[in-house]
Parts: C-alpha cells; sequence; structure tokens
C-alpha cells in the first residue's frame, strides 16, 4: 500500500483491503485472547477439590487478574492461601497437599467473594516489616499478608 501512488486506480480498493484485513486480524486476535482467558479459567476451575461446595468460576466476561500465594491471618495464626483475583470476584484457597503434585496443585476453595462490595485497606508496616491489607466486605473480612512491599502493591491496584 505505501508503494501504491494515491493516483493508481487500484488505491482505494487496496486501502479497503488493508481496512478489512486489519479488522478482521483485531477480531482473530480477540478471539483468541478470550479463548486463551477462558482456558485459564477452566484450568483453575478444574484445581479446585474438596468436601464443600466448589464454586464455579466459568462466569462470562470474568478474566483470571493475578493469583499468587499470600499469607492469611486465621484463628490460628498465619496460613498460605493461594489467592485468586478475578475481575468481579475474588478466591483464597488453602493447597491439598494430598492431592496435589509438582505439575499441578490442587485447592480447597475456602471463599468467593463478589468484589462489588468488597474495599481494600491498607495496613500500616509494623517495625518487623509486615505488607499487609485488609479484604473488607459484609460477608467475610480479612487480612493478607504479602512477601514484599511491591508485592503488596501490586495486590491493592
Amino acid at each position: 500500500l505505501k508503494h501504491t501512488p494515491d493516483a493508481h486506480p487500484d488505491h482505494a480498493a487496496a486501502t479497503r483491503a488493508h481496512e478489512l484485513i486489519a479488522n478482521i486480524a483485531t477480531h482473530v486476535n480477540e478471539s483468541v485472547r478470550q479463548q486463551e482467558s477462558f482456558n485459564e479459567l477452566l484450568a483453575i476451575q478444574n484445581s479446585f477439590t474438596g468436601s464443600s461446595a466448589v464454586p464455579s468460576i466459568l462466569v462470562p466476561g470474568r478474566a483470571k487478574v493475578r493469583s499468587g500465594m499470600l499469607k492469611k491471618m486465621c484463628r490460628k495464626g498465619l496460613k498460605s492461601r493461594m489467592v485468586f483475583l478475578f475481575t468481579d470476584a475474588l478466591i483464597y484457597a488453602e493447597q491439598d497437599k494430598v492431592v496435589s503434585t509438582d505439575s499441578k496443585p490442587v485447592y480447597n476453595p475456602h471463599r468467593l467473594i463478589m468484589l462489588d462490595k468488597v474495599k481494600i485497606r491498607d495496613v500500616l508496616a509494623s517495625a518487623n516489616g509486615d505488607y499487609a491489607f485488609q479484604i473488607i466486605n459484609p460477608e467475610k473480612s480479612f487480612t493478607l499478608y504479602a512477601r514484599t512491599a511491591a508485592e503488596k502493591a501490586e495486590w491493592m491496584k
């Protein structure tokens, strides 16, 4: 197209064809992104197990934002929990040490929390360097601890 002069009889048709191909490529790329996002949600869904009801995370429009191990303050102290943050929800889960393998960990989900009623509150670092923040929700509020200040900042975005 850049080698076709504007006055060339095929310039308008070539320009239109270029626009159509660009639109098709955008559509294909978006479809691939949606399929990859669905596959990621499906892999997470398949990693959930346990005797309690396993929440379905396969919801149209939902995508994973981030996941990672954080410490959660529980009645008996700090416990490691796998936290999954989605565009509209958060799930924290305990890794099932009996069923998990190195290649495919399995998680026992504890709670699914919808983000529409969640507030996040920063917890100032104490002398021992805690990187904590609170999830505040009418159903359940709790404190999570990151390993670093940068990790905490990423989770609080």
